[in-house]
């Protein structure tokens, strides 16, 4: 154990290393040191308070398990206090929403984390310019029904407060559609058997992508059957090249990925009874993926009910 100053009492500053005394988390080290003394564990690193009757009490852990939160519902606008608290909660938003510029400043290196969810409809949100986005854009509308975090540093040098998350390789899910029942093709040309809106700054950083798997079978008849997958209106992949998969099982698979706001590139592919039907790629421009939606569906043309049984779709995104 080193010691260098054994007198009781006085409450080291919070986030500073007190070195009156410290210990190697041993039973015989820590019963040396006096009562009624401040000291820091090198076992885990953390600051203790030894009491009067001996009893050792961690000094900030409570601080830690309950940091300084507000929460507010349904706010228009919203000035981030570095000084009030840690994080925000924005929850049930029916709004719109607009971040306002900081007051008062703070220190620079200081963090703030926003956790916002709207009430299942997209809410737009816009920012002071003092807000950045470094490894993300800023985003500008919520995920209908899904929570997002978001974490700011203030740069003193530019004066700004830098968005640093979200991190790489968020992954989430994007589609769950399964059930016992099936999803069946009625007598009609194009009938949508999935519909999945790609909702607006799902993917907004470069790099980010989804991926989709559906899974169904087709009828053992003489009939007309055509699949399709297509995003905002463009068939990313068909049976064209097998167009009487009569009775076999199929399986369409894509991976789309954001190459700009304005593109994104798919890579797609199709197989029957597990045999490569077709691949595909498909370059998409001309989107605004931060301000739109876009819808996936899985579209089929047939004769009869019953003709295109499509069992489930699933699928993630992952935020780089």
């Amino acid at each position: 154990m080193a010691v260098t100053d054994v007198s009781p009492g006085g409450i080291p500053e919070k986030g500073v290393t007190y070195s009156k005394i410290t210990s190697d988390g041993s039973f015989a080290d820590t019963q040396a040191i006096p009562n009624d003394t401040y000291f820091y564990d090198l076992s885990d690193d953390l600051p203790y308070y030894k009491t009067s009757t001996g009893a050792l009490i961690g000094v900030y852990s409570s601080n830690w398990k309950k940091p300084n939160v507000f929460q507010a519902t349904n706010k228009s606008n919203l000035s981030l206090d570095f000084a009030l608290c840690g994080i925000q909660f924005l929850t049930e938003q029916d709004k719109s929403i607009v971040f306002s510029a900081p007051s008062p400043t703070p220190h620079n290196g200081g963090r703030i984390a926003l956790r916002i969810k709207d009430d299942g409809t997209a809410r737009s949100i816009s920012w002071d310019n003092v807000f950045r986005g470094i490894y993300a854009d800023l985003p500008s509308k919520t995920i209908p029904g899904e929570t997002t975090y978001l974490e700011f540093i203030y740069n003193e040098l530019e004066g700004k407060y830098d968005l640093i998350s979200p991190s790489r390789d968020t992954v989430q899910r994007f589609i769950s559609k399964t059930t016992t029942q099936t999803y069946s093709s009625a007598s009609s040309v194009n009938e949508v058997l999935m519909n999945k809106p790609l909702v607006a700054n799902t993917l907004h950083t470069n790099g980010d992508w989804i991926e989709v798997t559906i899974v169904g079978v087709t009828d053992n008849n003489s009939n007309t059957k055509n699949l399709y997958l297509t995003f905002n209106g463009e068939t990313l992949a068909g049976n064209t090249t097998t167009p009487a998969p009569n009775g076999l099982d199929f399986v369409i698979k894509t991976n789309c990925i954001r190459i700009s706001n304005s593109n994104i590139k798919c890579s797609t592919t199709i197989e029957f009874d597990g045999i490569p039907a077709q691949s595909s790629y498909k370059s998409i421009t001309g989107l605004d993926l931060l301000a739109n939606d876009y819808d996936l569906d899985f579209i089929v043309s047939a004769q009869s009910s019953g003709d295109v049984l499509m069992y489930f779709a699933n699928g993630t995104k992952t935020n780089y």
